[in-house]
């Protein structure tokens, strides 16, 4: 299982250089993967919807989530010059029963890359804080993204936020020229 990182024991600094690192190994792979120059390239900050086909550009989730089970929320096959990588959790106060994030591979979710507790960032009184993965979890090229939650009771649809922090890198003039 990935390793929460509290938001409360990272610098600024110290995140601006895992950001600026994780930035650049997106880049090396997307370049890598879809064989074009990083210059022609551009990384952002994720759009749920635009990038991932969420419904909406916010963190809710997609679907209802049963109680004290596994209940996949979404999934998203990515363009063979596209990447993503998540690297943190941000809880929102809403979520509060929304305990784990599964982050698995392929159109069936048949392989798990990380497996993340979301309860790790709660602080006892509000789920406002943000956790850091202590590893970040990639995908590149035609991956297939898949998401999936454990809650410990029925949360409905877009009734939970949980924000996940990450980047995603596609060619440039797709969304910023």
């Amino acid at each position: 299982m990935g390793i929460m990182i509290d938001s409360r024991e990272v610098t600024e600094e110290q995140l601006r250089a895992v950001r600026a690192e994780i930035k650049q190994n997106l880049l090396a792979m997307v370049s890598k993967k879809s064989n074009k120059p990083t210059t022609s390239l551009i990384v952002r900050d994720i759009l749920p919807a635009t990038d991932l086909g969420l419904n909406t550009e916010e963190w809710d989730n997609q679907t209802e989530l049963a109680s004290g089970t596994w209940t996949k929320d979404w999934d998203h096959q990515l363009d063979d010059d596209e990447g993503v990588v998540f690297y943190g959790v941000h809880g929102h106060d809403d979520a509060s029963d929304i305990m784990f994030a599964r982050f698995k591979l392929g159109a069936t979710g048949a392989t798990v890359k990380d497996l993340i507790s979301v309860q790790a960032i709660d602080n006892g009184v509000k789920r406002l804080n943000k956790g850091y993965f202590g590893t970040p979890v990639y995908y590149i090229g035609k991956e297939h993204i898949y998401i999936d939650y454990y809650a410990r009771a029925t949360v409905a649809a877009a009734a939970g936020h949980i924000e996940l922090m990450g980047m995603f890198c596609e060619p440039s003039g797709e969304q910023i020229s």
